[in-house]
């Protein structure tokens, strides 16, 4: 079965670059490629009519990975001293604190691990304004569905992974700016953004400079900057232990017949949709984040709402009938529908009890407060079935492919069933739960492989807390 996936870079001049990567089990396909240039005077602006006239030609954006441009984001490298990411991400924006020209309420951040430092890690936390994510959010409209908020340079290092980047640096040159990503073991160490000038000399001097600073012997260098490549490669020639390379020469992925396009120029498009496909290169980044963060909504709740809600309404009718009617009559008809409510009140809200006589006051309460919840889900609290399916789908790895079979919650107990594709698969799924506080006493039962070898089914069961 083939999968599908896009990533669009928003590029610092208004250019919007788009790749569509297509796959199987063995193979990832550049299938079609997309570059809208610039109109208008303003950034937003271009983007936004680039967006509607892809949309107008009848490509499908949704689920896409986005990249929007360095030139809009602060960078901070830090060190933390344990690797967990939750922990990390707990008390990222404290760290930016005063580190960063914005005020911390201000932004919304997250962070790339890099290199291991003891039994914490290293690695880069970039941090973008609200209000113009905010922007890139309503160039895709209220409805959009995006798979992940994230920046050109990690694209740029999607793409360089992909390609066997293991210890040297990839430098991709846009519009007014150059991006540079230091990589050591696989791993990002740096992510630097250089301002460009019209002084070609001065651009590739200035890209040497910061080339020698982030090398070291025996380094790989790939450069994607079009003009500049052979002055930095002349520049760069007393190096003679560096192996440079062209990013127009490397083969990131495979092309679809027809497909004809410069690789330095759609680098971070092409690594963009690589993420997307949710392999191994995909670097667990997204901007998305706090209220930010898509989460999807309670649709299957608005039947039984609308239904109570007529429950209720009904119930205020019969209220004023009875002052023209027989009490008899009434009073039949009042309990009734009284014994309905309290059916739809159970249906509804199984973990509340009903208050006799209050039932019209306490639904209306318990509606109140699920719409609150409604509108920021990110808020959930408490023990209920939504948000323990919230947590289980938060604290489960989103780089696991796990099938589930069977799921059941009841008197704080949690059991699934499900297949994955090997133990170790199993043995992450059980430490993220482990490492959750919202689960405990997590047990692994009856792992096994399945008919098919390449399957391992299994049974978890915990407590929730």
């Amino acid at each position: 079965m083939k999968k599908r996936s896009i990533g669009i870079a928003f590029e610092a001049d208004g250019t919007v670059r788009v790749a569509e990567l297509t796959s199987n089990m063995r193979t990832v396909t550049l299938s079609r490629i997309w570059t809208v240039e610039p109109e208008g005077t303003e950034n937003f602006d271009s983007w936004k009519q680039a967006i509607a006239r892809l949309r107008d030609s009848g490509i499908d954006l949704d689920n896409a990975v986005i990249g929007i441009t360095d030139s809009v984001i602060y960078r901070k490298h830090l060190n933390f001293p344990f690797s967990s990411r939750k922990k990390i991400m707990e008390i990222l924006n404290s760290e930016l604190d005063g580190e960063i020209p914005l005020s911390i309420d201000a932004v919304v951040a997250d962070f790339v691990a890099g290199e291991s430092v003891g039994s914490g890690v290293s690695g880069t936390a970039m941090a973008c304004d609200r209000n113009t994510l905010s922007r890139f959010l309503e160039i895709f409209g209220p409805g959009a569905r995006l798979k992940s908020i994230q920046t050109g340079s990690i694209g740029l290092a999607v793409a360089s992974i992909r390609a066997g980047m293991v210890d040297g640096v990839a430098v991709h040159c846009g519009p007014g700016e150059a991006v540079l990503v230091d990589f050591r073991s696989s791993k990002v160490k740096t992510i630097k953004r250089l301002a460009l000038t019209e002084n070609d000399e001065k651009n590739a001097h200035l890209l040497v400079e910061s080339i020698r600073q982030h090398t070291h012997k025996d380094d790989v260098v790939y450069l994607g900057c079009a003009g500049l490549s052979d002055q930095v490669r002349e520049g760069l020639a007393g190096e003679g232990t560096l192996s440079i390379k062209t990013v127009s020469d490397i083969d990131i992925v495979q092309r679809a017949a027809g497909v004809d396009t410069d690789s330095a120029q759609n680098i971070s498009a092409i690594g963009l949709a690589l993420g997307g496909l949710g392999t191994t290169e995909a670097l667990p980044f997204d901007l998305r984040q706090g209220p930010f963060k898509q989460i999807a909504h309670l649709a299957g709740l608005r039947v039984p709402i609308l239904r109570t809600s007529a429950l209720l309404l009904i119930i205020g009718l019969l209220g004023v009938t009875s002052l023209v009617t027989s009490l008899n009559q009434v009073r039949g008809e009042y309990l009734n529908l009284k014994s309905r409510l309290e059916l739809e009140f159970k249906e509804l809200f199984p973990d509340s009890k009903p208050i006799d006589g209050q039932e019209t006051a306490q639904i209306k309460g318990e509606l109140d407060d699920l719409k609150r919840k409604m509108s920021d889900l990110s808020g959930l609290k408490g023990r209920g079935a939504l948000s323990v399916l919230a947590g289980l789908s938060a604290a489960i790895p989103e780089d696991v492919s796990l099938k589930l079979d069977e799921l059941s919650y009841d008197s704080n107990k949690l059991r699934f069933e499900g297949s994955v594709s090997s133990f170790d698969t199993v043995d992450r799924i059980k430490g993220a739960l482990d490492s959750e506080p919202g689960f405990a006493e997590v047990q692994v039962q009856n792992a096994r492989v399945g008919a098919n070898i390449n399957k391992v089914t299994f049974r978890l069961q915990m407590e929730v807390r």
